[in-house]
């Protein structure tokens, strides 16, 4: 399945996919034709499947940490890097006390704006009521599915009836 850039979850992925295009170009690094074709075609594939995003991730942020490391001689860069050693000194002790904050809130605000249990599937995407009725009525031997609904098939329905995808 191609993924949805309609969903917030994707905003990740455009993010870095941005970056992947820009900060080659503003820190003039010359990426090794290895690296373009590894780039281009994980890019590639993360667009048509949303399964690849993963890796598109594994594969760019190596390579533009070598990017964004060339450019950190820069001057600029270096008064950045100063300023924010300075408010890191000045916080060290209270990063744990400003992460667990952080989390609980945003966990509890994630919580209460969905006013349900964060483990449901969506019915539009899953074939929730057809996983319900074969739990009423299991039919005998494997079953093909959906290669996208394979492992949703298997968490609700294992070890009773089994899905092979098609």
């Amino acid at each position: 399945m191609s993924p949805n850039f309609y969903q917030a979850g994707m905003l990740p992925f455009l993010l870095l996919l941005g970056l992947t295009i820009v900060i080659p170009l503003l820190t003039n690094t010359q990426l090794h034709a290895g690296q373009i074709f590894l780039l281009a075609g994980m890019t590639m594939m993360s667009l048509l499947m949303a399964r690849n995003i993963p890796l598109f991730t594994v594969i760019a942020i190596p390579i533009l940490s070598k990017c964004i490391n060339t450019a950190s001689l820069h001057p600029t860069f270096k008064k950045i890097e100063t300023n924010i050693f300075s408010l890191q000194s000045q916080l060290k002790s209270q990063w744990i006390f400003i992460a667990i904050i952080f989390t609980a809130f945003f966990v509890i605000n994630n919580y209460a704006n969905r006013q349900t249990s964060i483990l449901q599937f969506n019915p539009n995407v899953f074939p929730v009521q057809a996983t319900k009725w074969l739990k009423d009525f299991p039919q005998a031997g494997n079953m093909f599915n959906e290669f996208n609904w394979g492992g949703y098939l298997e968490y609700q329905l294992y070890p009773h009836q089994k899905s092979i995808p098609r």
